[in-house]
């Protein structure tokens, strides 16, 4: 019979496993969720800024259906490496599901979380030139700042960088 402290040991394995993105090994909707209100209560308290950035690969039913997902896959992998060479430990970074990414920069302004994002178009575009797939890999990008007034949780600020998001792509197609 297995003793009581391995029985915990394989409950927070569990635990740990269920908010995790198999794939990519970063956090899921789940972790994000849980890790965000947490980073941006601390925000919140310490009157500090936050943003949130939403991205998801562009094309990628297109690298599927003409690559296959396995390629799709790597496609996923690849832009979540670049993500976790480019944020501190302390953002909160998720594959929140399908081409979709999310990261919680606590202390960050929008204009700041914009800067950042020109190391990720670096190391995207160092990534396609050392690629030879057929593709290139690219993102669409949403940047949100936290307002106390605007949204009271982390859901209403991550609705509306959805909204943010939904409305670049409209622009985009027409």
């Amino acid at each position: 019979m297995q003793d009581f402290a391995a029985i915990v040991d394989d409950m927070l394995a569990v635990l740990q496993r269920a908010g995790q993105d198999p794939l990519t090994g970063m956090a899921n909707r789940r972790g994000f969720l849980l890790l965000g209100r947490q980073n941006l209560a601390f925000c919140t308290r310490q009157g500090c800024a936050a943003t949130l950035v939403l991205l998801d690969v562009a094309g990628l039913k297109r690298i599927n259906d003409s690559f296959g997902h396995n390629e799709g896959d790597l496609a996923l992998l690849a832009l979540a490496n670049i993500l976790r060479k480019t944020f501190r430990g302390a953002d909160s970074v998720a594959r929140l599901g399908g081409d979709l990414f999310a990261v919680l920069l606590a202390n960050v302004k929008a204009v700041q979380a914009a800067l950042l994002f020109n190391r990720v178009a670096d190391l995207l575009q160092n990534h396609n030139r050392q690629s030879a797939r057929g593709y290139e890999l690219a993102y669409n990008c949403s940047i949100t700042e936290f307002s106390v007034g605007r949204h009271s949780s982390l859901e209403e600020l991550l609705a509306a960088a959805e909204d943010d998001m939904h409305q670049l792509k409209q622009a985009r197609t027409g």
